[in-house]
């Protein structure tokens, strides 16, 4: 039982990070909240409920996201 939860936290972290960052790739230049995201810049501030909550949608905090999806994978397999 111990192995099937680990692979399992396995495979929940790494889906879960590439599920981030591919996310991240294909939304980066716009989406249905924020059509001109590429004329903004890489990185935008957060309007918070003023455009329904554009609070980490930049391409940006995907990368800082997955980073940290990966990070947690990594300490999970060495713990």
């Amino acid at each position: 039982t111990a192995d099937f939860l680990v692979h399992h936290i396995h495979a929940f972290t790494i889906h879960v990070t590439v599920l981030i960052l591919l996310k991240g790739v294909l939304f980066a230049r716009s989406s249905r909240l924020i059509p001109d995201k590429a004329n903004l810049g890489f990185r935008f501030p957060c309007d918070g409920p003023g455009r329904g909550g554009t609070c980490q949608v930049s391409a940006w905090d995907h990368v800082f996201l997955g980073l940290f999806w990966m990070y947690n994978a990594i300490s999970v397999v060495i713990f």
